[in-house]
């Protein structure tokens, strides 16, 4: 992918999706003059696995807010907004979905970037959220052609390398009813999507990651490094919609 100049406008549902999961592609994105907006559809209260204490529990809201604000500062972002969908559900939104597609279409006639980026099919961690994201943008995007876009990527984890990246996920704590259990047959194949080589930004996406510190950053990069480097020093995605 050439980033030279673009701008790029990432949808997806939750702070710290925009760092642990492409931290290392935004980077090099802004290094190369691209003007990055941001989208998390939820605030992420729903993560509060790793803080201990009752009355920062509380104000999880706030403090996720403030270390996406800090991410966003470390990968070069040039705006970011945080919506109030609720987290584990947005692909359960009823009523509310309509009010998501609206928000998401005004955004990117707003933005008017040539580059989207959101979840691919497998949501990257099976997160039933980033499925639906991923859906919900690709959806969106077939009903209408905007000229002013060129590309459109989703973020997967190809299925040749699923087996080894679960062994980040095993790591973290999580609530187990926000994902699914999809069989890897489902998962694009190496061969159909394109890699971004994150090594000369790696040191960036790390410290976007531990701007997100309620997060227990440490312990995910600590097992991210013991990967082998297709999976370190790559990230991937899945073309969703190319427009000519």
């Amino acid at each position: 992918m050439d980033f030279t100049n673009s701008r790029l406008l990432a949808i997806f549902a939750h702070p710290d999706d925009e760092s642990y999961i492409v931290g290392g592609t935004l980077a090099l994105a802004s290094s190369q003059g691209a003007e990055i907006h941001l989208v998390s559809a939820t605030r992420g209260d729903k993560g509060i696995q790793h803080v201990e204490d009752p009355t920062e529990r509380e104000h999880i809201t706030n403090t996720r807010a403030e270390e996406l604000a800090a991410a966003c500062r470390v990968l070069g972002i040039a705006t970011h907004e945080v919506w109030d969908f609720p987290d584990g559900s947005v692909d359960n939104l009823g009523t509310k979905e309509e009010e998501l597609n609206k928000k998401i279409v005004e955004k990117i006639e707003k933005a008017k970037p040539n580059i989207i980026i959101t979840f691919g099919p497998n949501g990257v961690s099976r997160h039933r959220d980033h499925i639906a994201i991923g859906k919900i943008v690709h959806r969106l995007l077939t009903l209408k052609l905007y000229n002013f876009i060129t590309s459109v990527y989703g973020v997967t984890i190809p299925r040749e390398l699923i087996t080894d990246f679960e062994q980040i996920l095993s790591t973290r704590k999580k609530t187990t009813g926000h994902y699914h259990e999809i069989p890897l047959h489902g998962s694009p194949s190496i061969n159909d999507v394109e890699r971004v080589d994150i090594a000369s930004t790696l040191a960036t996406k790390f410290a976007a990651c531990r701007a997100h510190a309620s997060q227990n950053p440490e312990g995910l990069i600590a097992s991210f490094e013991k990967l082998p480097p297709v999976l370190q020093h790559f990230e991937y995605f899945l073309p969703l919609r190319i427009y000519s």
